[in-house]
């Protein structure tokens, strides 16, 4: 699939500016150029279909041409997260027998090289090589060049991606051809995408939605433009001056941008499509969000690394259309094309309509499995259903809507209270910028329930005042008996936010919180 998009994007869109990164471009007919040069040299190494490359990169032409190489010539390629410790990717190195590791400027001098240079071989593709390395453009010198590569079988493994760990160690992730090819063409059927959109990437590629974005654009053949990282004032300017019409953003990234100095002066009337997703956006954001981009679509999607991204869909003109049900925004849509959800009771049975249960995902998109890990795939995968972790239900029309992550749940006095309900209130509150509700020990409930808040620009403190706001909208057992401020969460790479470290200090020093052995 992949081989054949790039083959058709070269020949019918050659000369069309394929992906943007700050001062450097390339077309289609280079890349595809460029990407057999880089599979030829790479094989000169020893790098053949199935071996494991990894990268280390922000998002950039070199991590653009790593991932169309892999996909055409079939080496597999493993995305590192590039926030994570020295010791966290060399062992990463090692659980996936990586052949090498490309490397540039950005992460070289941390430590990184040495640690890679024990465990493999080392590409540099930065301008100060290290000692020993390959250099990057090396791999291009003249070999011979041909366009007729063997195409990949859909169920050739594409990429192993390392979760991001917002319940425990990483495991590495397997996408197959089919899993990825699959969703960026449902995707393509919802509306999704475009063959001519101008789109802008701000996700990092190590993450299962920024990678997915550039296999879309070699499908569509779109126009990309990369940054290797969000940043709200350049993607404002980027939106004006390249006529951006879409882009993939975190409700975090679109509060940045709309409160951005610059946003009221700044021309966005080209942006025609925002898909959002990874966090819950309330309703306060969502209003303001559409206000500000009148010609726009809103479209949630959800899903996981494990469903190669995109499961579920939500289009924003299902609630907005005269006498559509504003309550669907709340939502996070219906399975899109060719997969199914379930919600599966604690005995394994699926459950009715309207209960609470695990969201459970069924379809071509689910994952090869866990990289050497049988085990944890045999009780992620059950029955072909890849079970979420994620607790929430489903109405009679197939809307699927959250409740908490099964291990995020609390349980209060044998009562279960789900933290995003107690969130969404709080987010209500005029103060409240972000919220994070936990269980804490109790000495009597087992566990209680705990706020952590940042505030806005302004806003003063006032533990009492927020819960009293929480009462009438709120049943007493789900109210917080504590809250606290900070000036800030700690996120993942997808703006998630990481509640085990928010839990870990409460729980030191005791056993395991109550909610982390029944499930």
């Amino acid at each position: 699939m992949f081989g054949t998009s790039l083959r058709r994007a070269a020949r019918l869109h050659g000369n069309r500016c394929a992906f943007k990164c700050q001062e450097r471009s390339i077309d289609w007919s280079t890349l595809f150029e460029r990407a057999i040069r880089l599979s030829t040299g790479l094989g000169r190494l020893g790098i053949v279909r199935g071996d494991r490359l990894a990268m280390l990169l922000p998002n950039g032409l070199e991590g653009i041409e790593l991932f169309a190489s892999s996909a055409l010539s079939g080496h597999v390629i493993v995305p590192l997260n590039f926030r994570w410790s020295i010791d966290e990717i060399a062992d990463s190195l090692v659980d996936c027998s990586a052949k090498a590791l490309v490397v540039d400027d950005h992460f070289r001098d941390s430590g990184v090289a040495a640690a890679a240079r024990a465990q493999t071989t080392l590409i540099d593709g930065g301008s100060r090589p290290a000692e020993g390395s390959i250099i990057y453009e090396s791999l291009f010198d003249a070999f011979s060049f041909s366009s007729s590569m063997n195409d990949c079988a859909e169920s050739d493994l594409l990429a192993i991606f390392y979760t991001g760990g917002t319940t425990g160690r990483s495991k590495g992730v397997m996408l197959s051809h089919g899993n990825a090819a699959y969703v960026a063409m449902a995707s393509m059927a919802e509306g999704a995408y475009g063959t001519d959109e101008i789109y802008l990437h701000t996700s990092p590629s190590f993450h299962i939605a920024g990678a997915m974005n550039v296999y879309q654009a070699f499908i569509c053949a779109s126009r990309n433009v990369v940054f290797p990282r969000f940043e709200a004032g350049a993607a404002l300017a980027a939106i004006s001056t390249e006529g951006v019409t879409q882009s993939l953003l975190v409700p975090t990234m679109i509060g940045m941008l709309l409160d951005h100095p610059s946003f009221n002066d700044t021309d966005t009337s080209s942006i025609r499509r925002i898909l959002y997703g990874a966090a819950p956006m309330t309703d306060a954001l969502l209003d303001r969000a559409m206000a500000a981009f009148p010609r726009a679509q809103f479209m949630q999607l959800y899903g996981m690394t494990e469903t190669a991204s995109n499961a579920c869909i939500l289009h924003s003109r299902i609630f907005t259309v005269p006498g559509g049900r504003r309550l669907l925004s709340r939502s996070v849509g219906r399975a899109m094309f060719g997969s199914e959800v379930g919600i599966f009771g604690p005995t394994g049975d699926l459950l009715p309509p309207g209960q609470v249960g695990e969201i459970a995902i069924r379809g071509p998109g689910v994952m090869l499995g866990y990289w050497n890990r049988p085990d944890a795939t045999a009780a992620a995968v059950r029955g072909g259903w890849m079970h979420t972790g994620d607790g929430g239900s489903m109405d009679a029309e197939g809307y699927v809507y959250l409740a908490d992550r099964i291990k995020d749940m609390i349980i209060s006095g044998g009562e279960n209270i789900y933290s995003l309900e107690v969130e969404a209130i709080l987010m209500q509150h005029p103060s409240v910028r972000q919220c994070a509700v936990i269980g804490i020990p109790h000495p009597v409930w087992g566990e209680a329930v705990h706020a952590i808040v940042t505030l806005n620009a302004g806003a003063s403190f006032d533990e009492r005042a927020l819960i009293d706001f929480c009462r009438g909208k709120l049943s007493g057992y789900k109210l917080p008996r504590s809250i606290e401020q900070r000036d800030e969460l700690p996120l993942t790479a997808a703006g998630k936010v990481l509640k085990r470290d928010l839990r870990a200090p409460f729980w030191a020093h005791l056993a395991p919180s109550p909610r982390a052995v029944t499930h």
